[in-house]
Parts: structure tokens; C-alpha cells; sequence
């Protein structure tokens, strides 16, 4: 069973008028009803920036007709589930799904959205007023910037890859930064729109490589499982056979595929995963060095302490000074 529900409606929960701060809740079908879905968002607000971590359940498909906003640019990350858009001025529909993102600009958009039903539903989004961002690219250099500044000031709505991307390695460091930083309030502004920044970059250079090779939708669909299937498992033991098996992909494919969407080997993104959640351990965990380095698959802590620092600049005991 389908549920609807009106764009003005749906702003009224999501934004709360771009106020900081965290809420949750639930969507009935009427008062006394049957709950359609659960949400819990945490809203951060900066100037011209504001950060939305949006998590949800849906028991039912959810329709929002006609949702209206301000313009602005919003930078989207898929980090669990899929919904489909379809935006007033740019061509076609928009879904997206698990572990993909876009950057989307339109004045005064209207927005129709579907949710399928889902148990978990997660997205990190970049909201970013006109304004700010021109001001914030008038002091980059180079063509690039230029480009996308001479588009917003024209009012050309744009996304800007033709459908939902896999983020790569690099946009995925930021999202980590960004997710688990930990910043003072009165730096924080200031954080997050060098991240900004960051990543407009890192976006943008991945957009040049969109047409350079092409692998099927089945092809993109099996890099994005496989990613997200390491996200989940990056501690057990991989071999390309058996990931090539899993997903029914030629090893071959398997390792040029996933280095074009991502950036990086295989096993260099299983690396990745292991030394972030490192930095969870050293943070909130009562383990050693020793153990983090046993927990993460590294057979000794001196290839840790090495491998950490070449990675974030810092040894492992510096990095737990820092936090706490």
C-alpha cells in the first residue's frame, strides 16, 4: 500500500526551518493509525551552509508531491537504502542508491520524491545557498570553478553526473571527516566548508571521467553491491576469486571496474576501512595499541603504527592524545 504525502508537509519535518539541532519522530496514516515511517535527522547550520543526516524506515512506499524550495545546491550521498526523484528543470528521473551521490542545482525547485518501503534509509546532504557557494568559488582558481559558478549565476539547473554516481575513495575520506568530525562549535563553519570545497573539487574531476570507459548498469550495480558488502566486511579475509564468484563478475572487470568508480584497488579500499574504524577503536574503544592492530588484521603493531601515519599524518597514540 502506497502512502502519499504533500511536499509542504514533508518540508515542515525535514527543514524545521534550517534550525541546528537533532529530532525524531513518526508519520501516521491518521491520528491514532498505523505508523507509515520513522525518522531521525540531525541538522547543522552554518552561514550559508547547512548539513542534513537523514535516517528513516519506511513501512510503506512513500510518495512527497511538490516539494517547493529555496534555491540552493544540495550534494547528496546515498549511505543506505534508495529513493527516486524527479526535479523540475532537470531532465529525467534521479534515483539513487546505496553508496551513490550527486550534486544537483535548480532555482526554486519543485521536487517529487519515492520511498520505497525499506527498513533502513540513510542520507547525508550538503545544503548550500546560492549566494554562499559563488562566494565561496570565487576565491578558487581555474576553468573549473568558473564553469559551475557561470551556470548557477545563469540559473541553468544542472546535475552534475547524468545519473547517481558511486562516490570514489577520495569522496568517501570526506564523508568520513565530515561524519565523524569533531570539531569545536566555533570552528566548525569553518570545517565544513573547506570539506565543501574539498569535495566540489574532488566531484568535478570525477565528472571528466564519466564517459571515459563504460561498463553495463548490471556492471555498476555489482561494483556498488560490492562495495557495500565491504563496508559490512572489510575485517574478514578477501580474495579477488572468491569476490569475483560472490558477484558474479570476471576478475578482470572486478579490479579495472572498481578501481575506475573508486579510485583505488580492491584491497587498498579494504585497507581504508580497516584504519578508519581504527580511529573508532582508538577513540571510544579501552584497547591497546597492540590489540587495535591484532583487531584490524595487521600481524604486528609496527606495520599499524606505520601505516597509520602515512595515512593520517600522525601515529596511532598521537591521534588518541588528540581525542581523549
Amino acid at each position: 500500500m502506497a502512502y502519499r504525502i504533500d511536499g509542504a508537509d514533508f518540508k515542515e519535518i525535514l527543514t524545521r526551518e534550517f534550525k541546528t539541532g537533532s529530532l525524531c519522530g513518526s508519520v501516521n496514516a491518521s491520528p491514532g493509525k498505523r505508523t507509515i515511517f520513522n525518522y531521525d535527522i540531525d541538522h547543522q547550520s552554518s552561514g550559508g551552509l547547512d548539513l542534513l543526516h537523514f535516517k528513516a524506515s519506511f513501512e510503506d512506499d512513500v510518495y512527497v508531491d511538490k516539494f517547493s524550495d529555496q534555491t540552493h545546491v544540495s550534494i547528496h550521498f546515498q549511505l543506505t537504502g534508495k529513493s527516486d526523484a524527479s526535479i523540475k528543470g532537470i531532465t529525467g528521473q534521479h534515483p539513487l542508491t546505496t553508496g551513490q551521490h550527486n550534486l544537483y542545482f535548480c532555482e526554486e525547485p519543485q521536487s517529487n520524491f519515492h520511498f520505497p518501503r525499506q527498513s533502513r534509509y540513510e542520507y547525508l546532504a550538503f545544503i548550500v545557498r546560492k549566494e554562499h557557494l559563488l562566494r565561496l568559488l570565487s576565491l578558487a582558481a581555474g576553468h573549473s570553478a568558473e564553469d559551475l559558478a557561470r551556470q548557477m549565476e545563469d540559473g541553468k539547473p544542472l546535475s552534475l553526473y547524468p545519473r547517481g554516481l558511486s562516490y570514489n575513495l577520495r569522496a568517501g575520506h570526506i564523508l568520513a571527516d565530515v561524519l565523524n568530525n569533531d570539531m569545536p562549535e566555533d570552528l566548525r563553519g569553518l570545517f565544513l566548508n573547506g570539506k565543501l570545497l574539498e569535495l566540489i573539487s574532488v566531484m568535478i574531476d570525477t565528472s571528466r571521467g564519466c564517459g571515459q570507459r563504460q561498463y553495463s548498469k548490471a556492471d555498476y550495480e555489482r561494483f556498488s553491491e560490492l562495495r557495500h558488502y565491504l563496508d559490512q566486511h572489510f575485517l574478514d579475509s578477501h580474495s579477488l576469486a572468491a569476490l569475483s564468484r560472490k558477484f558474479a563478475i570476471n576478475e578482470f572487470k572486478l579490479k579495472s571496474g572498481f578501481k575506475a568508480n573508486y579510485h583505488c584497488t580492491v584491497f587498498e579500499y579494504i585497507s581504508n576501512c580497516r584504519l578508519h574504524y581504527a580511529l573508532t577503536l582508538l577513540k571510544s574503544s579501552s584497547m591497546n595499541i597492540n590489540q587495535i592492530a591484532w583487531e584490524i588484521g595487521y600481524q604486528n603493531a609496527g606495520s599499524f603504527i606505520q601505516s597509520f601515519k602515512k595515512k593520517f599524518g600522525i601515529t596511532p597514540k598521537q591521534y588518541q592524545k588528540r581525542v581523549c
